[in-house]
């Protein structure tokens, strides 16, 4: 074999010995942004539409299970139970996990503008999770009962800069916290941003099936990151797979995939932004008109 040919030959092995280990480590597989946008809305946006019938006692998603009460959407209203479980690590580092309450932030909005957030309401909880001596609940479901005071808590929540990544523990948190929440009527779903993968405490993955089998709860996963194991977050989410993991190679991406998201659903459906409120007009517009018409009139 010419010495060209060997080139020609290690080269090509030594591509496919690292796609094998991309594969193994879930490197592989980050769809385009306005692929997950798509994802975003077709698996957790759409799950909030009201259907167009005239009895107006139903909808296309969450609120088909346990819905009944007429609300903002015009169709079926579920109470959901909505708990982030969010990575403190220092990995993601402080400006990124602000990014991340950022967009908890804006899920809030739409969870809120769709199933209103109340006492008696949809509710939300929080867990933080980094190292295991360092995970907790930031908040639970009767803490806070409408949007704005949900908000709050979600600024006040404060980043640990964890020495390691406890995913399995931040679960274990969650369960507890929705098992305590759980009653007739209400739809419980979990929500994990992270940018690592689990390196300390239990295994998720037994903690994740117990939620979704045993408890019922709709598992939605954000992996940000361009190192991450995605494999390891999709074997922790809800099927369809595709639908319920919404990856970003950094936690900017992750951001504008959920803005675009929001803006393409609620341009679809004719729904306002939550901050969008009545038309305003500009500062001092009274008073430059009357001045306008007093030049006219000097002329």
């Amino acid at each position: 074999m010419h010495c060209f040919q060997r080139i020609k030959m290690w080269k090509a092995l030594f591509v496919l010995a690292l796609l094998f280990v991309e594969a193994s480590l879930g490197l592989t597989g980050f769809r385009s942004e306005q692929a997950v946008a798509d994802a975003f809305q077709r698996g957790f946006l759409s799950k909030f539409l009201p259907t167009t019938s005239t009895s107006r006692s139903g909808c296309l998603g969450l609120g088909c299970k346990n819905g009944s009460k007429v609300g903002r959407n015009g169709g079926a209203v579920p109470k959901i139970d909505l708990i982030f479980v969010l990575d403190s690590s220092g990995s993601v580092r402080q400006e990124n996990f602000t990014v991340g309450k950022d967009m908890m932030k804006e899920i809030v909005d739409f969870v809120d503008q769709q199933a209103p957030i109340s006492s008696t309401g949809s509710r939300i909880a929080c867990v933080s999770f980094s190292s295991p001596a360092l995970t907790r609940t930031q908040f639970t479901f009767t803490a806070n009962s409408n949007p704005a005071a949900v908000k709050t808590a979600i600024d006040g929540i404060k980043f640990d800069n964890g020495p390691s990544t406890a995913t399995g523990v931040g679960l274990e948190k969650a369960k507890t916290v929705l098992d305590a929440a759980s009653g007739a009527g209400r739809v419980p779903l979990l929500w994990i941003l992270t940018d690592g993968n689990k390196n300390s405490g239990k295994d998720p993955v037994p903690v994740a099936n117990a939620l979704k089998v045993n408890s019922g709860v709709e598992i939605f996963g954000s992996p940000i990151g361009p190192r991450i194991n995605l494999a390891s977050i999709e074997a922790l989410v809800s099927t369809p797979i595709p639908d319920h993991i919404f990856e970003a190679q950094s936690f900017a991406a992750a951001r504008r995939i959920a803005n675009r998201a929001f803006t393409s659903f609620r341009n679809a459906h004719g729904l306002p932004s939550p901050t969008q409120g009545p038309p305003t007009l500009p500062p001092n517009f009274f008073a430059n008109l009357l001045r306008n018409r007093l030049r006219k009139i000097g002329k």
